[in-house]
């Protein structure tokens, strides 16, 4: 019987510490997909100076190498929360390769201030995405209007779970 059923049957990793952002791409580690069925992305948006022209653009990279900002962009689902005090979170949508843009002008509530951006990637999918594929990060990239605080917690299924889960990384 698991003790931890969260933690034995999922693994969660900080892929991408709380770091201020301004008008640079921010890329965060790679997780090896090699071992897991399953990618869950938080991107989670603190405190931002955004006004009504400030974009995020959010794209999840695919490569056959772990090297920071060396991959293609995929195609994901993802779906965007509400803040804390709505209690609700927004439909479940397709990204391009080219990611999702989170814009303060088309979203009002948005200015990015604690929302959570949720991406999901399907590891049995990759081959058709990239046909060497099989590291994972995601990119920030910002426009230069705003700036704002952004975290990313990876939540991976592996293909084997237990109390001594195999590497990601």
């Amino acid at each position: 019987m698991a003790k931890l059923r969260f933690a034995e049957g999922l693994k969660v990793i900080p892929l991408l510490s709380p770091v201020a952002y301004t008008s640079t791409a921010i890329d965060t580690e790679y997780v090896d997909m090699a071992e897991n069925h399953w990618a869950t992305f938080l991107v989670h948006f603190g405190a931002c100076t955004s006004d009504t022209s400030d974009t995020v653009t959010v794209t999840v990279l695919c490569s056959s190498v772990s090297t920071s900002a060396t991959g293609d962009g995929i195609p994901f689902s993802y779906r965007l929360t509400g803040m804390f005090e709505e209690d609700n979170t927004g439909a479940i949508s397709a990204a391009t390769s080219d990611g999702v843009a989170l814009t303060a002008s088309t979203d009002p509530a948005l200015s990015f201030t604690d929302r959570i951006l949720q991406i999901e990637v399907n590891a049995d999918e990759l081959p058709a995405k990239k046909s060497d594929g099989r590291y994972l990060s995601v990119l920030i990239t910002p426009t230069a209007d705003g700036g704002g605080i952004v975290g990313v917690t990876g939540i991976l299924e592996p293909r084997y779970p237990g109390n001594d889960i195999p590497s990601s990384t």
